[in-house]
């Protein structure tokens, strides 16, 4: 009786073991499957946040959000209607015109069929919008100058209280620099040669930002591009010219100036070369250049479709956009040096390393991007912005939801 005791009580043993040890396996198993499809899930995730983005940033060129939503997908694997589904709507109830996209794609489990659960639909979902952002100077090169992206030289002064500077490489001072902003952030480090600049906020370590006007078509002249032309006096109008030197007291009047096969030099006498409302493209894939400024007050457009440009309408808040490659030169870089002129506009030169030099008579109301930048002499810089406050250009595709 005691054998047959022992004998049943083994068995139980054994079997509550198994059973013990199928359930293990059993939860092993399932474990693995809701972590396989976890995985699966975040990658869709990153899908979906791309495929957004890419749909809202054709949506801000007026293009087909729709197709570039899923063309994206495409390149990250997802496929609509052939290895799932990417579902693509403008708007929702918090941002009306976001571009919203569910993507979803079916995986097969293992443990889970046991339970009759073959294959699992996971989905994933992004809503992206065009945001304004919030800097008003870039410096867009991880590397130029040798680690320093904005070099302040002298008693400079950078004045942009309501925006912020990036930088994508290191910040150095000498001098007696001044520098106010609403945030400082470089990518690289900060260096105060002197101990004397007076900057403020402190500098925070940052990440890398890209460029928030890449979006812009570059533009093409409406029609032939006419022989360089010099004036000192009278007006001139807007169009394509190969070089285009203006001095004495030049009106420039409203729209774009394309620069071809030539350089740009603006030197005016008294009172100077004026212009409002004005945009110029220094079309460098075409041989054009940037030569001087001097005594010079020129306005840029204040309407017009963000990302375009037209003849007459120039680009909307775009004063100088220069498209000359100075990446290679790191120490000669574009000298960009208004003296005794007031600018207010963008200054976009997202291939080049700029130098300011200026003097006590230069005012920049301006938002300033570039490769790299350094700024000696003394220029006040003041950010640049329409009149209802809002920073006109800087927009950008960001997931809001």
């Amino acid at each position: 009786m005691k054998a047959h005791t022992r004998t049943r009580d083994r068995g139980q043993a054994l079997a509550l073991t198994a059973f013990a040890m199928v359930s293990l396996m059993g939860f092993l198993g399932l474990a693995t499957d809701v972590g396989l499809l976890f995985r699966d899930k975040v990658n869709l995730q990153k899908v979906a946040d791309a495929a957004a983005i890419a749909g809202a940033a054709e949506s801000l060129n007026g293009g087909n959000y729709t197709a570039a939503a899923q063309d994206s997908a495409s390149q990250n694997g997802v496929i609509n209607g052939t290895n799932g589904t990417v579902t693509v709507s403008l708007g929702t109830t918090y941002h009306p015109n976001a571009v919203k996209v569910y993507v979803t794609q079916t995986y097969n489990t293992y443990i889970m069929t046991l339970f009759g659960y073959r294959t699992v639909n996971v989905g994933a979902t992004a809503v992206a919008g065009i945001t304004q952002g919030p800097g008003c100077m870039y410096a867009l090169d991880p590397s130029p100058f040798k680690n320093q992206g904005l070099t302040n030289n002298g008693s400079g002064t950078i004045n942009a209280p309501n925006c912020a500077i990036f930088d994508n490489s290191g910040m150095t001072v000498d001098g007696k620099a001044t520098v106010d902003a609403k945030e400082i952030s470089v990518a690289g480090t900060y260096t105060d040669n002197g101990g004397s600049g007076n900057i403020s906020p402190a500098p925070v370590n940052g990440v890398e930002v890209k460029d928030p006007l890449s979006y812009w078509n570059a533009p093409s002249p409406s029609g032939a591009c006419l022989s360089g032309l010099t004036k000192s006096s009278g007006t001139v109008s807007p169009g394509c010219y190969k070089g285009l030197n203006l001095s004495g007291s030049v009106a420039m009047q409203p729209g774009l100036y394309i620069i071809q096969n030539g350089a740009l030099n603006i030197n005016g006498g008294t009172p100077g070369v004026t212009g409002n409302g004005v945009s110029i493209f220094i079309d460098g894939a075409n041989n054009g250049s940037f030569g001087s400024i001097n005594n010079a007050t020129l306005v840029a457009p204040t309407t017009g479709t963000s990302g375009t440009c037209t003849s007459s309408g120039g680009c909307n808040g775009i004063l100088i956009w220069d498209t000359e490659d100075t990446s290679g030169k790191p120490q000669q870089g574009l000298d960009f040096g208004p003296g005794s002129s007031t600018l207010t506009g963008i200054l976009y030169f997202p291939k080049a390393n700029l130098k300011f030099h200026g003097n006590n008579n230069t005012t920049l109301n301006s938002d300033v991007l570039a490769l790299a930048y350094v700024f000696d002499g003394t220029i006040n810089i003041n950010n640049y912005v329409l009149s209802s406050g809002q920073n006109p250009l800087f927009l950008a595709p960001t997931i809001v939801e």
